[in-house]
């Protein structure tokens, strides 16, 4: 934890302020929970890294792999995905748009 101009700074991940986390990274990325005592206490985090190549999305599905999107969206179709606590009804997979 340090302090930067009146805020409290921890480097959960990456590097920020002189400082570096322990935390072992793939790729170079950043994770700040900072804390601020201004008009008003406040709590922020800032998360950010360098891009991880392309991504295919569909619907709520994302991967760098499209053939993984399409064995995810069979797998929703199929709800073969864990129901989310709470949740009686069932939503189905927008249809899918020609492009």
């Amino acid at each position: 934890m340090l302090e930067v101009g009146g805020a409290t700074v921890r480097v959960l991940i990456g590097s920020a302020f002189g400082t570096t986390s322990p935390v072992a990274v793939r790729s170079p990325m950043l994770y700040l929970d900072v804390t601020l005592a201004a008009a008003g206490d406040a709590r922020v985090v800032l998360i950010g890294g360098a891009p991880l190549g392309p991504r295919h999305v569909r619907w709520n599905f994302v991967s760098s792999r499209r053939e993984r999107i399409e064995q995810a969206a069979d797998a929703w179709a199929a709800q073969r995905f864990a129901a989310v606590p709470g949740e009686t009804e069932f939503t189905p997979l927008p249809e899918r748009r020609p492009g």
